[in-house]
């Protein structure tokens, strides 16, 4: 079903797809399925219980113009709103919008000037910080370097460790 009110279409499914054109013969702007298609099923009723041959003329005043797509062809009816008409229509089409998600500005970072002496000037520097993707995190690459003592031991695996090792001391006897 096809609803066109102040020049803004909305194409409203049976399968609760609600499609959202800034004008009928312009481009998709969105396209959402409802959550909730109670609100849709309601439109189709009040509709299907509508006598089509008395809403085929334009009113004149503020009307919903309504392309309806059944089995037996396409019918173009005209609710009158505010009055003259089923109003349960417009209503039923307002908390159809309403459902539709809304568009939610992201807030800009306010900057907080900080005072200044006379006489100074404050330059900005920017440090860089990585951005992750979610669940990604860096891992560390070590390169593993014998450590150096003071003894001459070298930290290798295959050789005989002492029993005190320390970068001051070095002992082959236990304590």
């Amino acid at each position: 079903m096809f609803v066109e009110r102040d020049g803004k279409c909305l194409v409203i499914g049976e399968d609760a797809v609600v499609r959202t054109y800034d004008t009928c013969d312009g481009e998709l702007q969105n396209i959402h399925r409802l959550a909730d298609p109670k609100h849709v099923l309601e439109l189709l009723e009040f509709v299907s219980r509508l006598d089509p041959s008395k809403y085929r003329q334009k009113p004149s005043g503020f009307s919903l113009k309504l392309i309806i797509q059944t089995d037996n062809g396409t019918e173009v009816i005209y609710i009158p709103v505010g009055g003259g008409g089923p109003d349960s229509i417009p209503d039923v089409i307002d908390l159809i919008e309403g459902d539709l998600p809304q568009p939610t500005q992201t807030p800009f970072p306010t900057i907080i000037p900080s005072p200044t002496l006379p006489g100074t000037t404050i330059i900005p520097s920017l440090t860089p910080t990585p951005t992750w993707l979610p669940g990604v995190s860096p891992t560390p690459y070590l390169t593993p370097t014998p450590a150096l003592f003071i003894c001459d031991y070298f930290d290798d695996p295959t050789d005989v460790r002492p029993y005190n090792v320390s970068s001051f001391l070095c002992s082959e006897e236990p304590r």
